[in-house]
């Protein structure tokens, strides 16, 4: 695929596509490692890559899904296409072997159990298990859900927690010895859900648990809960100020301050303990859907990588917290608002017309030197109030009317 065009003169065609940043990733894998040397993700249609700085590999083939790189020797690499054919390469991606085939849902979920990575846990209707990175026999959890496992995690802290859901039902199981337990559902008092789309359990507290829900329902997009180890837990919604678009994963960073980021249909949002709202946590991201989100904690300054369905995978540092001044330049689309506790310096252009709405927060002053400018079709407002999570009330995350 891509787009070409042909001269009559030469009468052969010419490739125009090269470099285009396009791909619709549904999962990534990291290296875990403080290299932080590759990525791997998963595409519709294009298979699964390994990208090196600038050098893409092709590791896999059909629509590629969720890809899981081994902590303990990051040469192994887990790759999947849809409905749950997995492979495992131990080459860095030249080579593999299958492991494991479904049927599961379109993209079938895995993990390895923390502290074991040679344990391999896999999605279906029930959860398939293996002990030796997926050689061998293999062993099975009955789960009691109809339909297939769309979300499957470890508590990072109790490897002998592991959650999982079918998009309407979360279930927690545990391991006693060598055997796991029938699932407990722990849905508590959280209203009648039907999409679901990630589980996140806290890296430091397996009782504390979260989830993402798709679809348009304003009041429906994430709760909590503090007690995921009772029998009828109770939920919670942390919905605040998040527009109303569907939330199609979640994840929580290792800090001292329970950072949350969710990957929406427009981007990043973020929270965290010193935060009453959310925070977009666009800048430089593109305008699409978000459906992977992954944290490096090994680097001294954590990072974190978005898989976008439409234009690949970005990264950048995690949140740590509100800035008092900051100054911007370059040309912006997209979605992109910022907030510092005292001022904003910009020379930026505003220029993707329909669909870029920019915003700008300073406790203090803003100040739009010469340069800047807002054309046509594009969105700008500005505003004082500074960071939101000094208790100032939130503005609404939107694109500007």
């Amino acid at each position: 695929g891509g787009l070409y065009r042909m001269t009559r003169a030469s009468d052969s065609w010419v490739d125009l596509h090269q470099n285009m940043q396009i791909a619709q990733t549904y999962r990534i894998g990291i290296d875990p490692t403080a290299s932080a040397a590759f990525v791997t993700m998963g595409n519709q249609d294009n298979g699964t890559y390994k990208n090196s700085g600038g050098t893409y590999l092709s590791i896999g083939g059909a629509d590629g899904m969720e890809t899981i790189v081994k902590p303990s020797n990051t040469n192994v690499i887990y790759l999947s296409a849809q409905y749950g054919a997995f492979y495992r390469s131990d080459d860095g991606g030249s080579t593999n072997v299958p492991i494991r085939t479904g049927p599961g849902t379109w993209t079938t979920p895995a993990v390895l159990r923390p502290g074991n990575d040679n344990q391999i846990y896999i999605g279906y209707v029930n959860i398939d298990y293996n002990n030796s990175s997926g050689s061998g026999a293999w062993s099975t959890i009955i789960t009691g859900f109809v339909s297939p496992v769309n979300s499957l995690e470890f508590a990072p802290s109790a490897n002998t927690v592991l959650y999982a859901t079918d998009g309407g039902t979360i279930r927690r199981f545990n391991l006693s010895g060598a055997v796991w337990s029938a699932g407990t559902t722990i849905n508590g008092n959280l209203p009648a859900l039907v999409n679901i789309t990630e589980i996140a359990v806290d890296p430091t507290d397996a009782n504390h648990v979260l989830i993402s829900v798709g679809g348009y329902t304003a009041s429906q997009k994430v709760y909590e809960t503090f007690n995921a180890n009772l029998a009828s837990p109770t939920w919670t919604s942390i919905v605040r100020n998040l527009p109303n678009v569907p939330v199609n994963c979640i994840t929580m960073d290792n800090d001292a301050f329970n950072t949350i980021y969710l990957g929406t249909d427009i981007g990043v949002f973020v929270t965290n303990d010193n935060r009453v709202n959310w925070l977009m946590y666009n800048n430089g991201l593109p305008q699409t859907r978000i459906y992977d989100l992954e944290i490096n904690l090994a680097l001294a300054t954590h990072r974190i990588y978005a898989g976008t369905f439409g234009r690949g995978v970005f990264y950048a540092e995690v949140y740590t917290g509100c800035v008092s001044s900051t100054t911007l330049s370059g040309t912006v689309t997209g979605l992109e608002y910022t907030e510092t506790s005292l001022s904003i310096t910009s020379t930026q252009s505003i220029s993707g017309g329909d669909g870029t709405s920019v915003g700008y927060n300073a406790g203090n002053v803003i100040t739009l030197n010469p340069g800047f400018e807002v054309k046509a079709g594009s969105k700008f407002e500005a505003y004082i109030s500074g960071c939101t999570g000094a208790g100032n009330p939130p503005h609404p995350l939107r694109i500007v009317p």
